[in-house]
């Protein structure tokens, strides 16, 4: 009986499994390089995620405070009508022209509640803005850890591919060693 089919035979699911276990190892590499890359976009999304949260926390503060602001200016409208009554009793007493102190600084009370009120516009377009980026950046996130799963699943399988490629070569390199001794013995005889 020759053995010579058997050896070859033997041989090419050696040789099959040398070129497997290459294209393997070769994806596998490109899988690790795309698994860098995707944590590395993982890690920049999550810092740029904080600064955005950070961000938007300090603009909702602002724009609670607005509030507090709109009755700052209220309050100081209101103390300046008592000053400028107090201020016209007492002119009013002496030989001095009287000026009407709400008159006077009126103008600058609008102009401060007009920039108060064009600055917390301004803070409430920029806290819409503010929570778009952050939403976007929550759903880039998402799709990024996604793909890092769907990575991680195909460097899995690709592992495991190579472990039954090598065990592969390894059967069939054996195979190839018992056929060679069997063909050598074929010839002794």
């Amino acid at each position: 009986m020759s053995y010579e089919w058997e050896y070859e035979n033997s041989r090419s699911r050696y040789e099959n499994a040398c070129s497997g276990i290459n294209s393997c190892n070769y994806r596998i590499y490109e899988l690790e390089n795309q698994r860098r890359s995707v944590i590395h976009l993982i890690n920049q999304l999550h810092a740029e995620l904080r600064n955005a949260k950070e961000a938007l926390d300090g603009v909702i503060n602002l724009v609670k405070g607005e509030e507090s602001l709109n009755q700052s200016i209220t309050d100081i409208s209101k103390a300046t009508e008592e000053a400028s009554e107090a201020f016209r009793h007492m002119a009013e007493s002496s030989s001095i022209n009287s000026k009407d102190l709400s008159t006077v600084y009126g103008d600058e009370i609008s102009k401060t509640k007009k920039i108060a009120r064009e600055i917390m516009d301004t803070l409430r377009k920029r806290q819409g803005e503010m929570i778009n980026r952050v939403h976007d950046l929550e759903i880039r996130l998402d799709r990024a850890c996604n793909e890092l799963q769907d990575i991680e699943n195909r460097l899995r399988a690709e592992k495991e591919n190579l472990n039954n490629l090598e065990r592969s070569k390894r059967n069939a390199a054996n195979d190839m060693e018992y056929y060679r001794r069997k063909s050598m013995e074929e010839e002794w005889e």
